[in-house]
């Protein structure tokens, strides 16, 4: 058995990577594992389906995209499986060399427009270029302590317009 194919069974297969899902797509999900066998550390496992393809999938999400989901669906993720998760960004992990997708929850019968989150993406690209000191970690938490400081009343484009004017960004309030 070749490596790739060794690597992707292993893997669980069907993973989505920043290769194969594009910022505001969704996942219904199916259910919730914890794998605490297959990488270097522990993750919660979401299987569900692609919205735009239809097909089965999983995501493998860690502790900074379990605290955003969290935030929507709340922390029993048994009441998950039929809400969505929706993809709102990318993050680089330039120890790995290596990028990976965030999340966000979705009830079910809500859908955060995907208009929404261009225009939070696109405040989150104008902060990092005119802010080269900052990571892309870095301003997703001065957007939920935003969204921390007003108590979950302010949506995530109020928040990074908030963040952006307080830098002295020009995206802030555009």
């Amino acid at each position: 058995m070749g490596i790739v194919r060794k690597y992707i069974e292993e893997g669980g297969g069907n993973f989505l990577t920043v290769k194969n899902c594009k910022i505001g797509n969704a996942v219904s999900i199916e259910a919730i594992s914890l794998d605490d066998e297959t990488f270097d550390k522990s993750y919660i496992i979401v299987d569900g389906l692609f919205d735009p393809t239809g097909e089965e999938c999983r995501v493998r999400l860690g502790v900074q995209n379990l605290e955003r989901i969290a935030e929507v669906l709340g922390d029993d993720e048994t009441t998950w499986p039929g809400q969505k998760l929706t993809c709102i960004g990318t993050q680089r992990y330039p120890g790995l060399g290596t990028r990976g997708l965030l999340w966000s929850g979705v009830k079910a019968g809500r859908k955060e427009p995907v208009s929404d989150v261009d225009r939070v993406n696109d405040v989150i690209n104008e902060i990092l270029a005119a802010k080269t000191d900052l990571t892309r970690a870095a301003v997703e938490k001065l957007i939920e302590d935003e969204i921390a400081k007003a108590k979950g009343l302010i949506n995530r484009e109020a928040a990074v317009n908030l963040v952006a004017s307080t830098l002295g960004v020009a995206g802030g309030g555009a």
